[in-house]
């Protein structure tokens, strides 16, 4: 797996499905990814993308202006830094 690419598409879905909640809600979006990731030994763009797992890719990203995510998204890097990613569970 491409680590860099995986951690893309984390901050990416982290961002659109739970960038009103605190950390902790998003370091558990992204618990989720990981363990459909490690459980079916898929991509992490496949976990993401696969059909009607995340609202955010089920008709399109709504808001596609990256201008506007960058404060949130370098918040939400500090966020995914964080997850444990040995803690499957």
């Amino acid at each position: 797996m491409n680590i860099q690419a995986g951690i893309f598409w984390i901050i990416l879905t982290v961002f659109f499905e739970a960038r009103g909640e605190d950390a902790v809600g998003q370091k558990n979006v992204a618990k989720v990814i990981l363990n459909r990731a490690h459980k079916n030994n898929w991509p992490l763009e496949d976990v993401v993308k696969a059909r009607k797992q995340f609202s955010c890719y089920n008709d399109g990203i709504k808001n596609s202006n990256p201008l506007l995510w960058i404060k949130e998204i370098e918040a939400l890097v500090t966020v995914v830094k964080n997850v444990d990613y040995r803690d499957w569970e």
